[in-house]
């Protein structure tokens, strides 16, 4: 029983370890930020918060799968649902944002990326989207300090530095 328990035990907490890590990321439709990690200022976290952490993540990663498959009304619906449960997420906003730039819906894109980006104005994500979102809509100027942005933050290897880098050129 021990045994199970001390499994169990070191298994949360290398889940948690891998959603920190992890955390800082965005990838192609980017769920990582700190703005959803599971640390809160260095305070120690309760089995509700690190639950609470890996249902976010999981859902997120649903709604992923809508993205990928270009489901954006069915996407739409289900990040409302989970900005009720957690306002002022950073992840969710930028998702918001991803969803109404594929649809067409630039200024309401715009407001979304603003909002992950002044919640966390390190999210990779949102940033690099942002930058697509401004070459799309003709303001590369804008994409270009994005991509400086991104620069610091994860240097020119990281996924998000890439692809903003990528369409800029494709842009000019």
């Amino acid at each position: 029983m021990k045994k199970i328990r001390f499994a169990t035990y070191y298994g949360m907490l290398g889940l948690i370890f891998i959603f920190n890590i992890n955390a800082g990321g965005g990838g192609s439709y980017s769920s990582g930020s700190s703005s959803s990690g599971a640390s809160s200022g260095g305070s120690s976290l309760t089995s509700g918060d690190m639950m609470k952490a890996m249902q976010l993540k999981n859902r997120l990663g649903s709604i992923e799968k809508l993205l990928y498959s270009d489901q954006f009304s069915q996407a739409l619906t289900q990040v409302r649902l989970l900005d009720n449960e957690y306002p002022d997420n950073a992840d969710i906003n930028n998702y918001y944002g991803f969803i109404y730039r594929k649809m067409g819906q630039y200024n309401k894109s715009a407001q979304f990326y603003k909002k992950a980006l002044q919640l966390d104005p390190r999210h990779k994500g949102a940033l690099e989207y942002q930058g697509e979102l401004f070459i799309k809509t003709n303001k590369k100027e804008l994409a270009g300090k994005n991509l400086i942005l991104l620069k610091n933050i994860c240097g020119t290897s990281c996924p998000e530095y890439k692809k903003l880098e990528k369409a800029l050129k494709k842009a000019y």
